[in-house]
């Protein structure tokens, strides 16, 4: 089933054409909570082009319970680690925090 787009989103596709690209990863984090179940934090964290170097092919899923919603299963990401903070623990200088 084809869903229509209006044409002021058709002229502003047009007007991006042939501009740089600006990439922002928007994620939530999911934790195990005390009962065992999964939980994903109450906000999105962000990350601006210049903090990540690359991102991997990115497989979606789409949900046929809710129209246009896409489920990412699981993504490669690329970052510098200039200063350890992506050490597989959770004392500094690391990012990750405890389940």
């Amino acid at each position: 089933m084809a869903i229509a787009v209006s044409d002021e989103f058709k002229e502003l596709w047009h007007q991006m054409r042939g501009k740089p690209e600006r990439l922002r990863l928007r994620y939530k984090r999911r934790y195990k909570n005390g009962a065992g179940a999964f939980v994903n934090e109450a906000d999105w964290k962000v990350l601006e082009q210049g903090e990540f170097t690359g991102i991997g092919r990115i497989a979606q899923a789409l949900d046929p319970v809710f129209q246009n919603d896409f489920r990412t299963a699981n993504v490669t990401l690329r970052f510098p680690n200039l200063y350890n903070e992506w050490l597989e623990t959770t004392a500094p200088p690391s990012l990750f925090a405890a389940d």
